[in-house]
């Protein structure tokens, strides 16, 4: 009953921390609501990689630095805990690997682990939620060829005949689309207790380690730092602010990134300052 009790009580913590409406019932306009809601409370950042602290993925852990210290994570963590907020809320939910084409200029690495997907079955349909994938589309999208178009963007789900991977997000580019990634309804993600630089290297994931990165999408668009860049997208107008110091990356972060000025003034100055290069060496443990 404790064991009960508790998970009770933190995914309650979860829903306020999203300031998520009552409750009821596993329903598709409440689905709507919750995904929108929690990428835009949620940021995507690999602050923990450049303080080179392992990530713990268990919901407790997660949840509870979300409150206790910044709403952020990398994308196994972000879709982790959202996935198991939906279990535990009565949604039939699967989490499921992507296999990464790009974002935006950046072209990752391919790999089969870089990237997870929540898929949510509703009314017989399959549903795609992507909570980690920065400043994404905000509509759920049926997986059977289903599409949506958006501020942001028009994205559709495209089926081929890639046995391994039959499904394909797609972003429109100019007059044509680009692949984002691509997954499979089978694919399972099946979590390590704790990431960190040994079983998540360099190597594979060089996106964790190259440049600080901590991006929160909002209602009209986006705000995130890239290093010392402050890049603002709002109703289809883009801005790049130079962050000049360390106290101004920290007021970023703690007055429009919701991050726990506690945890932020606990960090040394040295490591601020650090994250404001272009080009680093991996940065010291705080």
């Amino acid at each position: 009953m404790s064991t009960l009790l508790n998970e009770k009580n933190i995914y309650n913590k979860y829903l306020s921390l999203l300031k998520a409406s009552k409750f009821n019932k596993p329903t598709l306009y409440f689905l709507k609501s919750l995904y929108k809601k929690h990428i835009e409370t949620i940021a995507y950042t690999n602050l923990d990689f450049m303080l080179n602290r392992p990530v713990f993925l268990n919901p407790e852990a997660t949840i509870q630095k979300f409150i206790k210290e910044f709403k952020g994570g990398v994308c196994y963590e972000l879709s982790y805990s959202f996935y198991n907020l939906l279990t535990f809320l009565g949604y039939s939910t699967k989490i499921v690997y992507a296999n990464l084409e790009k974002i935006g200029n950046m072209v990752f690495r391919p790999s089969e682990t870089a990237h997870t997907v929540i898929l949510v079955y509703v009314n017989k349909n399959t549903y795609l939620l992507d909570v980690a994938f920065g400043n994404t589309f905000r509509n759920l999208i049926n997986i059977d060829n289903g599409a949506t178009e958006e501020k942001i963007g028009h994205y559709k789900i495209v089926k081929d005949n890639n046995i391994d991977y039959p499904y394909s997000l797609q972003k429109k580019q100019g007059n044509s689309f680009t692949k984002m990634y691509s997954f499979s309804t089978e694919n399972i993600f099946y979590p390590p207790p704790i990431i960190n630089s040994e079983n998540c290297t360099k190597e594979q994931f060089p996106n964790f380690y190259d440049d600080f990165i901590y991006l929160l999408p909002n209602k009209n668009g986006s705000e995130h730092i890239i290093n010392n860049t402050l890049i603002r997208e709002m109703n289809d107008k883009k801005e790049a602010i130079q962050i000049e110091n360390a106290e101004s990356l920290k007021s970023i972060l703690i007055h429009k990134m919701s991050a726990n000025p506690l945890f932020i003034e606990k960090i040394s100055h040295s490591f601020w300052k650090s994250m404001l290069s272009t080009s680093r060496e991996k940065s010291q443990k705080y």
